[in-house]
């Protein structure tokens, strides 16, 4: 493990999950532990993509097929029944409202700045924590909120 990663948030133990998004975040803390998050951002984009996609499976949640993790995300968000009775204040919605545009630019930086693709220019390695901590926060969140 890279010293700059003691602090980094869990990986969690998702209760609504698919192999494929098990194997996908368990590639991203191999290749982590290996090579650092920039090595492994994509994987965590497909953890969540995946895991989004179960979340609408086990809910009856009608999504395309090829639906991006924006979609997903602000599909769940509309039509999930434990996220129509919201935490009260508009600050929690403030700190939804961020996460989804973090989730958007997750597509961005898969895309364009990970090891997806043959990409020149590359994440540094604290916006790649940045970027897998903040996903790694919204699946905790979920996790609770979709109980």
């Amino acid at each position: 493990m890279l010293d700059d990663e003691a602090d980094a948030v869990t990986t969690p133990a998702l209760e609504i999950t698919t192999a494929v998004v098990e194997r996908a975040l368990l590639d991203f803390e191999t290749l982590t532990n290996a090579h650092g998050a920039v090595s492994g951002i994509d994987r965590v984009h497909t953890a969540l993509h995946g895991y989004l996609i179960a979340v609408c499976r086990e809910t009856c949640i009608a999504a395309n097929e090829n639906a991006d993790i924006t979609t997903l995300f602000n599909l769940i968000r509309q039509q999930h029944p434990k996220l129509q009775i919201g935490p009260p204040g508009a600050e929690p919605q403030k700190i939804l409202h961020g996460l989804a545009q973090i989730i958007d630019a997750m597509n961005q930086v898969r895309n364009r700045s990970s090891m997806a693709h043959s990409n020149e220019e590359l994440l540094e390695e604290s916006e790649a924590m940045l970027a897998a901590n903040a996903v790694r926060s919204l699946l905790h969140y979920l996790i609770m909120r979709l109980r």
